[in-house]
């Protein structure tokens, strides 16, 4: 019987514990590592490390979609055009292996990191 990693064990509990704005916290944070991964990987003209880190953003963006809350309103709109059109313009970096078009989803995911952690913050004070 093979041990678990225990920073796999750390990731899982965490997960499974978190809240709901935790878990979008969490996939913004995944997203921005994997394209900082997919910077790299282009760089390195490592083409399959490219794909599974892009594989893996637009997973995390379908995820994100399929968690809005469409009683939200104008915000839950917007947000489902910026998901598409995140997922648009990945799916076309990939293809081109444009560092330029994944630096734009990278910033994307920035600003939208910053102000749900900021919103968070906000609502817990």
């Amino acid at each position: 019987m093979s041990m678990a990693n225990p920073y796999q064990q750390y990731k899982r509990v965490q997960i499974e514990t978190a809240r709901p704005q935790e878990l979008i916290l969490m996939l913004y944070d995944e997203a921005i590592k994997q394209l900082k991964l997919v910077m790299e990987s282009i760089d390195q003209k490592k083409m399959e490390a490219t794909n599974n880190s892009f594989k893996k953003v637009q997973d995390i963006l379908e995820e994100l979609l399929a968690s809005i809350n469409p009683e939200a309103g104008e915000i839950a709109v917007q947000l489902q055009s910026l998901y598409n059109f995140m997922i648009r313009h990945a799916a076309q970096a990939n293809i081109e292996k444009s560092k330029r078009k994944a630096q734009d989803v990278l910033d994307l995911f920035i600003s939208l990191r910053t102000t749900w952690a900021q919103a968070m913050k906000e609502a817990n004070a």
